[in-house]
């Protein structure tokens, strides 16, 4: 910036600007204790404005209410929260769960891995507690089965079942009926 505009006046011959040097601004500010880093309230406005310019209300309200609690006298935030309010009640707003995470490349590939699983483990546990069935079922354990080994102790099938309604007791061969052991 060259200067600060500080009063003007028209005459026959144009118009006549002064302005003051921006060292003289400098000066008063630091005599007065006024800084030109940003504030915490001014972070909360522009973040505020970032999501509500692209029509993230949700995640723009949070930003504003900070504002509005931290400056209370602004002159416009009450407006933005409004309209937020009223974009998110037709529909509008264009926030998604993605948009709470942070950017990929913000986070390390370790704790994407532990963001990913606990996010997995939260959806099956979502899942296991809405769909629970009426009646629960004992499931019996799986154990692998090692190629052409029957997975039944060799005396199981040694001798003829015992007289069982519906199995006839001839033409058994010793072999199980079930998937065929290669």
């Amino acid at each position: 910036m060259v200067g600060i505009a500080t009063y003007g006046f028209q005459s026959s011959s144009g118009n006549f600007n002064f302005l003051r040097d921006i060292n003289d601004l400098k000066a008063l500010m630091t005599k007065n204790g006024v800084s030109i880093a940003d504030s915490p309230v001014f972070d909360s406005w522009r973040s505020g404005l970032n999501q509500f310019w692209i029509d993230k209300y949700k995640r723009a309200i949070p930003f504003f209410n900070t504002v509005k609690t931290e400056y209370p006298i602004h002159p416009t935030i009450d407006q933005y929260i409004s309209d937020s309010q009223t974009a998110i009640a037709n529909h509008q707003d264009k926030s998604s769960l993605l948009d709470y995470f942070p950017a990929i490349e913000a986070i390390s590939p370790t704790v994407a891995i532990v963001i990913i699983i606990k996010m997995r483990s939260h959806i099956l546990d979502q899942e296991v507690n809405t769909n629970i069935p009426s009646q629960v079922y004992p499931v019996a354990a799986v154990q692998p089965v090692q190629q052409g080994v029957s997975p039944f102790p060799p005396d199981t099938y040694s001798s003829p079942p015992p007289n069982v309604p519906g199995i006839p007791p001839s033409g058994y061969n010793n072999i199980p009926s079930g998937p065929t052991w290669r």
